[in-house]
């Protein structure tokens, strides 16, 4: 494949990252070899895709708490901190504090973003994109000098949180949903749609870059496997995917949502940030872990690059 054209790739603009003073970094540590080639193996012989454990075992031995990698940036809209606070959850297991988030794949040097967060109107989906499409680098080649999909690559949790929603629903493919609870009066969500061989169940407790699955084959075009990636103030709510839903009532009581807003002409003059969607590099940006002042460490947040909006994805 020729290299896009540089008119056809979108710079994104650098935000200033907030400091999380709280936040301290953890020093990595290495698991057993003999316990990780077991893992390994078993990996194998269930039949996952060996581009999944490839990625896997380079990841084994890093701490995934901190991140040191650069991170998409994308101009701000409404400031998180003007942001509204969401419902404290009142049952299910113990919540895990989340303070500090980063991008939901191991090495974000080798991916882009596809489709922006609410960037172009879907006339096709009827509404704005509720998050963003993760894919692989399209000049990322294997060995041969075969491009590499998406698909069979891992996925992993933003930050810590317990494990809301791990289905498969047929969106296509399956659908995780964290809870994050930041502080006693903001939660946030972090939905991964289009993956498979989920090794999560609802109720589970996660660590952050803990792994959730991998990206699914996109039935019909491989070409078109991503990770549909939310960040989001609900888990249920009217009119969006609640009891009353304002658009499809096949989104009733549907967690995952639509993956775009609005699809009806009800709420025609609606984005996804009038319904508590954020964009997710954005939010990520804003409570990330960084260096404090006076250290010899240097955060490399860096801009990165997003494609041009394919015609049909969800």
């Amino acid at each position: 494949m020729k290299r896009a054209p540089t008119s056809k790739l979108k710079k994104l603009s650098l935000g200033k990252p907030i400091k999380l003073s709280s936040v301290k970094p953890i020093s990595p540590k290495k698991a057993r070899p003999g316990a990780v080639f077991l893992r390994l193996s078993v990996m194998l012989l269930a039949g996952i895709s060996p581009a999944f454990v490839f990625y896997v075992s380079r990841a084994v031995g890093h701490a995934p708490e901190i991140i040191n990698t650069p991170l998409p940036v994308k101009a701000v809209g409404t400031p998180v901190s003007q942001l509204p606070p969401t419902r404290t959850p009142t049952a299910g297991p113990s919540l895990l504090m989340s303070g500090h988030f980063k991008v939901p794949v191991a090495y974000p040097d080798d991916w882009a973003i596809q489709q922006d967060f609410a960037s172009t109107y879907n006339s096709q989906r009827g509404g704005w994109h509720t998050g963003e499409d993760w894919v692989l680098d399209p000049e990322l080649r294997d060995r041969w000098g075969q491009r590499i999909w998406a698909a069979g690559q891992p996925v992993q949790s933003t930050a810590a949180g317990w494990v809301h929603y791990a289905r498969m629903t047929g969106y296509p493919c399956g659908v995780v949903i964290l809870e994050h609870t930041l502080s006693a009066t903001e939660t946030v969500y972090s939905v991964y749609a289009h993956i498979d061989g989920l090794i999560v169940q609802e109720g589970d407790q996660v660590a952050q870059g803990q792994v959730l699955g991998q990206i699914c084959g996109w039935p019909g075009d491989i070409s078109n496997s991503h990770l549909h990636f939310e960040i989001r103030t609900f888990y249920l709510q009217d009119p969006v995917n609640g009891d009353n839903p304002a658009c499809l009532l096949r989104h009733k009581n549907f967690p995952p949502g639509p993956g775009y807003w609005p699809i009806c002409s009800s709420y025609r003059n609606e984005k996804p940030a009038d319904e508590g969607w954020l964009d997710p590099s954005d939010f990520i940006l804003a409570h990330q872990a960084v260096v404090e002042s006076g250290s010899t460490e240097v955060s490399n947040i860096a801009a990165s690059t997003s494609l041009p909006t394919p015609t049909a994805t969800k």
